[in-house]
Formats: structure tokens, sequence, C-alpha cells
């Protein structure tokens, strides 16, 4: 996931906030590999949907994708989950 592919992603995000869904989360299982820039749109979006009473959460980070983001030391801004089930818990949690 990157420069290349992130508009479309960018657009659905926005469309889902916009029509009120505010708990997403998204399986990250197929992406092998995650630029800057995508990794700053997470920060980003996270923080929106956090605004509007919500959560952006990641589930199923690969080896690759998790150690860009440890690299980059953000992990502690992004809600990232082994796998959809505890993710999906976790928006059930106080």
């Amino acid at each position: 996931m990157g420069l290349y592919n992130i508009g479309p992603f960018k657009e659905l995000l926005e469309e889902l906030r916009r029509n009120g869904n505010f708990h997403i989360l998204v399986n990250m299982a197929k992406v092998s590999g995650i630029d800057s820039i995508t990794v700053g749109l997470f920060i980003l979006e996270t923080t929106r949907f956090e605004t509007a009473g919500g959560a952006l959460k990641l589930s199923s980070l690969s080896a690759s994708v998790l150690k860009s983001m440890q690299i980059i030391n953000v992990l502690s801004m992004l809600q990232g989950y082994e796998n959809d089930e505890l993710a999906l818990a976790a928006f059930a949690a106080p």
C-alpha cells in the first residue's frame, strides 16, 4: 500500500465517515509493504475517526508492515491487532 493506490482508500474512508460509519477495521493481511505516506494517512484518519467519536483499527499486520511501523515508531499512535476478532472485541471494550 502506497502512493500509487492510496487515493481510492482515502476516498473510501472519507465516504464511510460522511455516511456515519465511525468504527472502522482495516484488515491488512494482504498488504506486504507500506510507505510513509500511507502511515501518515493512517495517523491522520485515526485522529479524524477518534474526533468523530469512533476509531480506526488495523488487524493482521504482516511482519514487514509491522517492522516498518516499529522502525518509524508509530505503533503507539495506531491501534493494531493480531487478528480481526481481537480488533472487533476492542471496539466493544470500555
